[in-house]
């Protein structure tokens, strides 16, 4: 019950946008990327999203190139080396990404971002994510795009990598 009121509390202090169709509720926090940060049945306030920290909202996330100890460039040590890693939320610094435009039509909401990265401290990535998320009945439908202009070329030629 504690827990539940916290997170309550917690969403209520962020800049939230909701969709409601009368049977699921999902919520959206602009300062966090946009990221899903809240679904539940409409007449329910249970809330099945974790979001104990900023790697485990619903939110994009990819990975690309080598593995590299960039620690003497901000490189967060708990997390190096690591590879190219845009995440929708912000950083492991808690540096957030930067909305470029967001909107709300029926039950579709669009957000677009330039998303930070992941293991660096508040350095934007190269790129944009866009996401669609659109609620039909019992059914929560996302869409994602991610337009990449990286400069670089640190992290080698492209690669296969698993992702998230």
């Amino acid at each position: 019950m504690i827990a539940m009121l916290v997170s309550s509390i917690f969403l209520q202090a962020q800049e939230l946008v909701a969709l409601n169709n009368d049977t699921l509720h999902v919520k959206f926090d602009l300062s966090r990327g946009g990221a899903i940060c809240y679904i539940s049945p409409s007449e329910s306030t249970r809330n099945v999203v974790n979001i104990h920290d900023e790697g485990r909202y619903v939110q994009q996330s990819y990975y690309a190139g080598k593995v590299l100890n960039r620690v003497d460039d901000g490189q967060n040590p708990n997390w190096s080396p690591w590879a190219w890693n845009p995440i929708q939320v912000g950083d492991s610094y808690r540096n957030r990404a930067e909305i470029l435009e967001q909107k709300k039509e029926g039950e579709t909401f669009y957000i677009k971002c330039i998303p930070m990265l992941w293991d660096m401290n508040n350095q934007p990535a190269e790129a944009t994510m866009e996401q669609w998320t659109t609620i039909n009945g019992n059914v929560i439908n996302v869409r994602n795009r991610l337009s990449c202009h990286r400069t670089d070329t640190i992290y080698g030629d492209g690669r296969m990598a698993n992702q998230e």
